[in-house]
Order: structure tokens, then C-alpha cells, then sequence
């Protein structure tokens, strides 16, 4: 809130945001709960400079003063529309958030879908009376939208789906479902390197006894060090593996390496290679 006679200074704390993202957030239509949530995931995340952050619900409905449920409506919004994405790391810890920022993935809401149409014509006459009652068909209709809104990662179909009802077909014509897809999409993300992406869940559908912690402590930890091993696997002219080959012989058991070289001579010895990687420092 802010106060009169108040003077902020980007001294006290300021947001840093690519122009092109918040040009997208300029032309993107959002309703004014999942707006206020929205922002307040920006200010937590990027106004300290961080790509996600564990948000408790009680700090949206302190900043943005909106009842709890009516937070997790928005929230459930933003995902659906793929703005936004999040994670739970454990039963008690709180949720994790960050802001998709591939805006071309976004689903758009067309105008009329934001504000009902009764509402428009009573702005139209400048009155805000609210039926007392809404009919059986209104009721129905707002039932059946609130089972639709609960999908993390809708398909593109123009039409919210249910969860239970969401999953991805794999190479083999195989349904990805429940735990296994959303583990699955929050790996794909991770690896960042999407090619194939139907053979590699063919083989996410093949492992066996897929737990929450198999998935934050071994296989995700795993994926971040392949992902930043990458360019230097690339700079050595070798193939760096694609998602399904490092799921399928199962990367994430692989030994840590403290030093990131060290990791990559030992990957071009599994691959028969005897010639080690030149230290930058040696070119210095």
C-alpha cells in the first residue's frame, strides 16, 4: 500500500526485468487475482534475483490481502494458462514457483471469457447489483468450470481438462498419467535439451518404483549436472546424450565430480577417448 507523501527509491530494493518478458505481461490478458499473485511471484523471485522461491501461502494473502481460497483459484489459473509453473518439494514444505518465461507457450483468454456477461451489461447501465440467486443452469455451468480449473499443465485444446484426465501419448502409443507425467514434464524442463521428447517418455514410463525423493534427490540433481556439462561435451565435438539414452541407462547414478573437468574426462573414458581436456588455465 502505499502511503501519501510516500517517495520510493530503487535504492531500497527494485525488480530486474527483460523488457521482452514484461512487454508479453503488457499484452496478456489477466484476470486481477491471478494478476496480483502473479506480481507477487515476480517481486519474491526476480526482486531478488532468484528464478523460483519457495512462496507459503500465507505470504500471497498478507501482500495482496485475497482470501485463501480465492488464492489457490488464482493460482490454479496462472498454471493452467502455463504462466507460471510449481513444485512441492515435500508433504510440509511450502510450494515452489517461478514464472514460465517462454511466453509463446502462454494460453490466451479471450476478452468475453474474463468477464461475465451479466456483469458487463451492469456495468454498461453503472450499477453493481448482483442477483441474489443463480439459476440451476448458472450453477451448473460454474460446477463444471471449477472441475475444469484444476489442471497444472492443460493440454492446448482451448478448453481446461481435468486432472485425472491429463496425459501425454508416448512413442509407443502409452499413457503418461498422474506422478509420472508431471515428474516427467518437471524433468524435460531440467534436462533442456528437447529433442524426442515421445521416445524419452517411453523410457520415464519405464522406470521402475519412481518416488519424490528418487525424483529431487537423484534424478533432477542429475539432469542440472548433465545440463551444465553440456557445452563442454559439445566443445570437445562429442554427442552429448538425449534425454531418453540418459534415462534409459539411468545417468543420475552416475559418480559426482566436484570438479566439472574431471566429470568430462571421465565421460570421454567411457566413451573410449584417451585424450584428456586441455585445461583452460593451460591456454592462459
Amino acid at each position: 500500500m502505499v502511503l501519501p507523501g510516500a517517495s520510493p527509491q530503487c535504492e531500497d530494493g527494485f525488480i530486474m526485468i527483460a523488457m521482452e518478458l514484461f512487454d508479453a505481461l503488457i499484452a496478456i490478458r489477466i484476470p486481477g487475482e491471478q494478476r496480483q499473485v502473479l506480481d507477487f511471484i515476480i517481486r519474491k523471485t526476480y526482486g531478488f534475483k532468484k528464478k523460483a522461491d519457495a512462496i507459503p501461502l500465507s505470504q500471497f494473502v498478507t501482500a495482496t490481502g485475497i482470501q485463501k481460497a480465492h488464492i489457490h483459484r488464482a493460482i490454479r489459473g496462472l498454471i493452467s494458462r502455463q504462466i507460471i509453473y510449481s513444485a512441492k518439494r515435500g508433504t510440509f514444505d511450502a510450494t515452489i514457483y517461478r514464472i514460465n518465461k517462454d511466453y509463446t507457450k502462454w494460453i490466451k483468454v479471450p476478452k468475453k471469457a474474463l468477464v461475465p456477461k451479466k456483469a458487463q451489461k451492469g456495468a454498461e447501465k453503472g450499477t453493481e447489483k448482483v442477483p441474489k440467486k443463480a439459476t440451476s443452469k448458472d450453477n451448473t455451468k460454474d460446477n463444471s468450470q471449477k472441475k475444469k480449473d484444476i489442471s497444472a499443465f492443460p493440454q492446448k485444446t482451448g478448453e481446461k481438462t481435468v486432472e485425472s484426465d491429463r496425459f501425454y501419448l508416448t512413442k509407443k502409443k502409452r499413457k503418461l498419467k498422474g506422478f509420472k507425467l508431471e515428474s516427467f514434464e518437471l524433468f524435460w524442463q531440467t534436462f533442456d535439451w528437447k529433442r524426442d521428447k515421445a521416445n524419452a517418455a517411453d523410457a520415464w514410463y519405464d522406470i521402475q518404483s519412481l518416488t519424490k525423493e528418487l525424483l529431487h534427490k537423484h534424478i533432477l540433481p542429475g539432469a542440472r549436472r548433465y545440463r551444465d556439462a553440456r557445452p563442454a561435451i559439445i566443445e570437445s565435438k562429442h554427442t552429448p546424450k538425449w534425454a531418453q539414452g540418459w534415462i534409459s541407462s539411468r545417468r543420475w547414478e552416475d559418480e559426482k565430480y566436484e570438479d566439472e573437468k574431471d566429470g568430462l574426462n571421465e565421460f570421454l573414458r567411457r566413451h573410449g577417448e584417451t585424450e584428456k581436456v586441455v585445461q583452460q588455465e593451460a591456454h592462459e
